[in-house]
């Protein structure tokens, strides 16, 4: 987030209209049998180590959950396609929805 604060700064000086900063979708899920994301205390943790690179700069910090919130939801349901081999690698294509 540092190095995004930067480029922000340079942005701004080249003339561009900075207003908002997507962090992406920076929050996990747990893939073995680990515990679930507390989404009560979870955004108060990592807010100011995301933030803190931004003081001054007036920008409205973005984090999508994303995947967090719907991978422990439901399944992820996939259908084999076909199989095929090139130069010796062997692939699956597939249909996941």
């Amino acid at each position: 987030m540092a190095r995004v604060a930067v480029l922000v700064g340079e942005l701004r000086a080249d003339g561009h209209r900075v207003n908002y900063v997507d962090a992406g979708g920076g929050l996990g899920i747990p893939y073995e049998n680990g515990a679930a994301i507390n989404f009560l205390i979870m955004p108060r943790a990592i807010r100011k180590p995301i933030t803190r690179p931004f003081p001054g700069l007036n920008v409205h910090v973005l984090l999508e959950p994303g995947r967090s919130i719907v991978g422990p939801a439901g399944a992820l349901v996939t259908r084999v396609l076909y199989r095929k081999t090139n130069d010796g690698k062997r692939f699956v294509v597939v249909d996941a929805a």
